[in-house]
């Protein structure tokens, strides 16, 4: 079975792109929960700065934050919300490492980068060339060929026992 696929081609998704929604371990249930934004319209304001609301459809759980700006450093503790600090519902052991995603659609772009053998980018038309990107900002582990086959292993098995997806 070939997991490779040819060619990745750069989009410009940054982290808090994928923002808009977050699954996490309900704090009262430990079922999954959802970290969305309690704005019902789409709005101008950035996402990170929009006031959160929490839902847990397994136990009933209901929360709100309310906005806050962004002074959470998420590279200190990348396994944790940004916003009720509470456990990804979407991480897994891999090596010493653990690999995380904030959803499903993140997920599944950390999948198409790593399976893929050729990664271009090309500028962002409003920035030029930049490093701001959701890919340009993958650690090494990630991202070298050698861990390819077991880091793809490593998200199907996320995929089936989280998301009960293939």
């Amino acid at each position: 079975m070939d997991c490779v696929q040819p060619q990745h081609e750069e989009k410009n998704i940054t982290i808090y792109d994928l923002m808009d929604e977050i699954l996490v371990v309900c704090p009262r249930c430990q079922a999954l929960a959802h970290i969305t934004s309690a704005c019902s319209e789409s709005t101008s304001v950035l996402t990170y700065f929009q006031v959160r609301r929490l839902i847990c459809r397994g136990c009933g759980l209901s929360k709100e934050l309310a906005a806050q700006g962004f002074g959470y450093d998420w590279h200190a503790d990348p396994m944790r919300d940004p916003f009720f600090r509470l456990p990804l519902w979407l991480q897994t052991k891999y090596r010493q490492y653990v690999l995380w995603a904030y959803n499903d659609r993140h997920l599944l772009l950390l999948e198409q980068y790593i399976a893929s053998s050729l990664r271009g980018s090309k500028p962002v038309p409003k920035y030029g060339w930049h490093n701001q990107s959701l890919f340009s900002r993958l650690p090494k582990w990630m991202i070298v060929a050698k861990h390819r086959p077991s880091l793809l292993k490593a998200i199907a098995k996320l995929k089936q026992e989280k998301l009960g997806t293939n």
